[in-house]
């Protein structure tokens, strides 16, 4: 008989390999989640469900993020890992409660709490790989390397490097680095036709977030935009969203964008702002929520790139502006 254990809150994961997996800040909303497996504790203390099998998250958030549709992707497709893993979607979760579990040591348990939707993202990438992985034993896994956060995966990566040609079908593709969204974004061009599978670097709706706490880099990001620019591009196919037939106009009105955002946020310093908190209230004055911490990060972003370029200044928690 299962026993119920509630009000836990996610504090990491480990895969199939037993590598670690970092705590993710809370993003773009919550959800609910249920796991079922053996709860065990660790010698270090930990508490661990082995053989876990959680089911479909539950977004408790309605609202979209500012130039993100990460949220919305994350929840649901959780939700479809774990139908499409089935059997092979056990693995083993490290948990942190409010809650005794001693007493549950050793018995098969239901556990229901909240995990944030980036938490959510992250299940159901870990799930479809460790489903692939069991069903086809032959297959490689590829990818750019993100040493430090590639061994959470439950399988092994083979490095994708830089201007490499890969196979796909009948043709060949290049792979082109474009770190910014994150350090190892690759971007495949087509020279056949000149279309770029772009992933998250453009997508026809919204802009792009650059979550400055998870390596994401704006100066990064800017570059990568002028690469792609420079291949001239007859189309980008998003990882989000429908084809973007006008390459160009999109990615120069991202650029447009950026230095406006940045412009706004020297205006801030300026005039006395000194955090991302209250610069975010002053540049986006109609957010609320969880909303609100999405755009801090994407000021961060701003910030340290003011940094490194010394524009700006930090002391501690405070940023100011360096010259008139």
């Amino acid at each position: 008989m299962k026993r119920t254990v509630a009000g836990l809150c996610m504090a990491a994961l480990v895969g199939l390999t037993g590598s670690a997996h970092a705590q993710q800040p809370e993003t773009s909303g919550t959800g609910t989640f249920t796991l079922t497996g053996c709860l065990d504790r660790a010698n270090d203390g930990t508490y661990q469900l082995k053989n876990a099998r959680p089911s479909a998250p539950a977004s408790d958030s309605k609202q979209s993020s500012p130039g993100t549709s990460a949220g919305a992707t994350g929840t649901s497709g959780a939700a479809d890992a774990s139908k499409s893993a089935g059997n092979n979607a056990a693995s083993t979760w490290i948990l942190k409660s409010t809650t005794d579990l001693a007493p549950h040591v050793g018995h098969s348990v239901q556990i229901t709490g909240r995990m944030s939707t980036e938490e959510a993202r992250d299940v159901a990438l870990l799930l479809r790989a460790g489903a692939l992985a069991a069903r086809f034993p032959g297959v490689r896994f590829r990818k750019m390397p993100w040493p430090g956060r590639d061994d959470r995966w439950p399988v092994s990566w083979d490095p994708i490097v830089p201007d490499e040609l890969v196979q796909a079908g009948d043709s060949l593709l290049r792979a082109v680095h474009t770190p910014g969204h994150a350090p190892d974004h690759l971007c495949f061009w087509h020279e056949e036709t000149r279309r770029l599978l772009c992933g998250d670097l453009a997508q026809r709706t919204n802009t792009i977030y650059i979550p400055a706490n998870l390596r994401g880099d704006l100066i990064d990001y800017m570059a990568s935009l002028e690469r792609v620019r420079a291949l001239r591009p007859a189309q980008l196919l998003p990882a989000h969203g429908p084809v973007i037939d006008d390459p160009e106009v999109l990615l120069l009105r991202y650029v447009n964008h950026r230095r406006q955002r940045e412009r706004q946020v020297i205006d801030a310093l300026r005039d006395g702002l000194t955090n991302p908190p209250a610069i975010v209230a002053r540049v986006y004055p109609s957010l609320s929520g969880e909303l609100v911490k999405l755009a801090e990060e994407g000021v961060l972003a701003h910030l340290i790139k003011l940094v490194r370029e010394g524009r700006v200044r930090r002391d501690g928690d405070a940023w100011h502006i360096m010259g008139p």
